[in-house]
């Protein structure tokens, strides 16, 4: 197994830890569990040569939980966070309707994920199986936008 690997799985079982941490104490609010996927973000990130810098405010006045920068400094994609008991569906079309960026955005909130890529759905997850989530933070790192190219 790689370094690459073994951190990767190493972040997951950290995050599925915190996850089950959060749900032994009832906890379900953004600001709390959202921790454990940032965590996540910034380790794998980090791997990458990317930079998760946590509510960052963006040129329309949109602030996502979470903007990846890579090693120039560009974006390469954007996180929200929401609460667990959240309906993620009309949460995602209220930020959409209010202009958050759809290039690769991560709307997950702990137990259901949806990537968006060049402006429309690209990936839905269920954040409880692990291969999933794999899958959608591979697909999220992998993507490059218009802007890279």
């Amino acid at each position: 197994m790689t370094r690459t690997a073994s951190g990767e799985r190493k972040a997951l079982d950290t995050y599925y830890a915190a996850i089950a941490n959060y749900q032994t104490q009832g906890v379900t609010h953004e600001q709390a569990t959202r921790l454990a996927f940032s965590t996540l973000l910034d380790t794998r990130a980090r791997a990458q040569n990317w930079t998760l810098v946590l509510e960052q405010r963006l040129l329309n006045g949109m602030r996502p939980d979470g903007t990846l920068h890579d090693e120039f400094h560009l974006p390469r994609g954007y996180w929200e966070a929401k609460d667990t008991a959240d309906d993620l569906d009309a949460e995602i079309a209220a930020k959409i309707a209010r202009g958050y960026p759809l290039s690769n955005t991560i709307f997950e909130d702990t137990r259901r994920a949806r990537l968006y890529q060049n402006g429309r759905p690209a990936f839905e997850a269920d954040l409880q199986e692990r291969s999933q989530l794999t899958a959608l933070l591979q697909q999220f790192f992998d993507h490059t936008g218009a802007q890279i190219e």
